[in-house]
């Protein structure tokens, strides 16, 4: 399920900018996420997850497209409602992580 959503999130030109070698980051992204998926994640494995994601300029909407395909990818496979709704709410705790917000300077 998980290699699914990276096929349409690689194949996506808004999302897929962020990946410029499509072949060596699908591994690394589905082992990234099973394994926050299955141990949760560490303090190490979220301050790594801030560090790739700096300087990326991730918005809310192309993280909310992320969560999209996600959420999808679970339903057509069958995943129930509530399991989904889960997984949404975890991936949601990391868009603080993800998401650079611009600071206004006066």
């Amino acid at each position: 399920m998980i290699a699914r959503v990276y096929e349409c999130i690689l194949k996506d030109a808004c999302l897929g900018k962020y990946f410029p070698d499509k072949e060596r980051a699908q591994p690394k992204l589905l082992f990234t996420v099973k394994s926050v998926f299955l141990n949760g994640l560490s303090r190490n494995l979220r301050t790594r997850m801030q560090q790739v994601h700096t300087g990326m300029g991730i918005t809310d909407s192309e993280f909310d497209l992320y969560l999209r395909y996600f959420t999808e990818a679970m339903s057509s496979q069958g995943v129930r409602a509530e399991h989904v709704a889960q997984s949404r709410e975890f991936l949601e705790s990391f868009r603080a992580d993800v998401v650079q917000r611009l600071l206004c300077q006066t």
